[in-house]
């Protein structure tokens, strides 16, 4: 898989809070990552996509591939990030399914007290 400077952001910051992460790449633009973490706390598998191009929009096509792929993989939680902008289609239908869409600032900036869990619990409550 090639180097992603934003992909090693994100699995930096999910092992830092306990997660322990695998990744594979969809397509030039696209990576998938699943997530297990066994504490207790929060959801214990997440399947996450991170759209790693900062040229490529997050679309509901992707949304919709990350829902099935939770569902195959019998995840409790979804997150999707990218580099570029999520359209608004996207936003809507990731809102409507549950998944949780997280700018990059987020997960790259250490100064923050807004952990993964803290995003996928206010996801999940909504």
């Amino acid at each position: 898989m090639a180097a992603s400077p934003f992909l090693d952001d994100v699995r930096q910051r999910l092992v830092a809070e306990g997660w322990v992460t695998a990744s594979a790449r969809v397509n030039s633009e696209t990576v998938v990552m699943r997530a297990l973490r066994e504490d207790g706390k929060g959801p214990s598998k997440l399947l996450a996509m991170v759209v790693d191009d900062a040229d490529a929009a997050a679309t509901a096509d992707h949304v919709q591939y990350l829902i099935r792929g939770a569902a195959e993989a019998s995840a409790d939680a979804t997150l999707l990030t990218s580099l570029a902008t999520v359209t608004d289609r996207a936003h809507r239908t990731a809102d409507d399914a549950g998944v949780a869409v997280v700018a990059p600032s987020t997960l790259r900036d250490d100064t923050l007290d807004t952990t993964v869990l803290d995003v996928l619990a206010n996801v999940l409550d909504a």
